[in-house]
């Protein structure tokens, strides 16, 4: 995520959780505590604010640093609604369509 942008995670709503991620510098990243090791599985963010950020999927040996994240390593895949680009491997190729405040947007894995 960059800049200053802000997403929730949807699912956690529903239980009566939020989580509510607000970035104000260059890069924020976050990770789940949990590993994916096979299986289906899938997650949405809510979009609150414009921004570039990237939402996405990366492995345990990814590592987070200012200004690298999802979508910076080979094991690593990240989408930018803001652009309209997928990101893996630091490489950025156009991808689907350019997200707005209070788009839903979903995510999935097929491991």
């Amino acid at each position: 995520m960059f800049g200053d942008a802000k997403l929730q995670h949807d699912n956690l709503q529903k239980n009566n959780l939020l989580l509510d991620i607000e970035a104000n510098s260059n890069s924020v990243s976050i990770r789940a505590n949990t590993a994916v090791f096979n299986n289906v599985y899938y997650y949405e963010c809510q979009i609150l604010t414009g921004g570039s950020m990237l939402i996405g999927w990366s492995s345990m040996s990814s590592v987070f640093r200012v200004n690298e994240g999802v979508g910076d390593e080979k094991n690593s895949y990240g989408y930018d609604g803001s652009t309209a680009r997928i990101k893996n491997n630091n490489q950025f190729k156009p991808y689907g369509e350019t997200w707005i405040m209070g788009d839903i947007i979903g995510t999935l894995i097929d491991l």
